[in-house]
């Protein structure tokens, strides 16, 4: 197993302990939630070596991107001093929006004190620190800690908007919506998902999930739901291709039945 797939595990291991806390009282749809994540995990490992790489894979490498841009475009930072600041922060596990976004006094200056260490100075350093907190929390505030939602938002009008256009040019209600958003996924890397597939329906319906809740544990993994996409859709064909073909009974050849009524004379 790849640091990759390591990193869905600790994700998971999180998730869980957080709908564990009180086992007892947990509600049905925790429940399946668990369960339906558990299940994904396990389907990502077993087939992600048969799938095509994608670029951004890990959402949390998308808001790494954002933090980057931040430090350079934003901030004035020289590239290679931010992309040196990110690997470490990162190497730290204080990157992610939730840890950025909750950190006191003593988490800003060990943030400040990284800057100025690797080259930032003092007050560039303390500036960077305070607006990567400050964009930290907004993005909490707006999209629960995930840069991806954003973006789904954004594709999702998008889709919309190609949709009606191929609908009115040959294509169906329901081909034009699978249409816009695979090619979306595919050309922009965006992470929407048509949830009315039917391997994605098979599987919400396995675990008595919504589409919605589906995309929750995608986003609490930090998994591209493109790459959920591949996964369920690759499931869904390896489970057709194992079911049992139904053979058409054999029918007697004229000869043999010809046969068969000489020896009975």
């Amino acid at each position: 197993m790849g640091a990759r797939a390591f990193r869905v595990v600790r994700a998971s291991v999180a998730l869980s302990r957080e709908h564990r806390e009180d086992s007892e009282n947990l509600t049905m749809t925790a429940k399946n939630t668990e369960l339906a994540t558990r299940a994904l995990i396990d389907l990502y490992q077993d087939h992600r070596q048969f799938l095509a790489p994608q670029q951004w894979e890990w959402e949390d490498d998308r808001w790494e991107e954002l933090v980057v841009a931040i430090f350079i475009d934003g901030l004035g930072i020289e590239p290679r001093l931010a992309r040196d600041a990110v690997r470490h922060i990162r190497g730290l596990n204080l990157l992610s929006t939730s840890a950025l976004a909750r950190a006191d006094d003593n988490r800003r200056d060990l943030l400040q004190t990284i800057l100025v260490q690797i080259g930032i100075g003092q007050k560039g350093a303390a500036t960077a620190t305070s607006v990567l907190v400050a964009i930290a929390r907004s993005v909490s505030d707006t999209w629960g800690g995930h840069i991806q939602r954003f973006l789904r938002d954004c594709g999702e009008i998008m889709a919309e908007k190609l949709q009606e256009v191929l609908s009115r040019d040959g294509l169906g209600k329901t081909q034009a919506r699978k249409v816009a958003r695979l090619w979306l996924q595919n050309a922009a890397n965006l992470p929407i998902l048509a949830v009315d597939d039917p391997h994605i329906r098979r599987f919400c319906e396995q675990y008595d999930i919504s589409g919605d809740e589906l995309l929750e544990i995608a986003d609490r993994l930090d998994l591209n739901v493109a790459m959920l996409d591949d996964v369920l859709s690759f499931d869904a064909s390896r489970v057709e291709m194992s079911r049992p073909r139904v053979q058409p009974r054999r029918r007697k050849a004229p000869s043999e039945t010809k046969s068969r009524s000489s020896r009975r004379r």
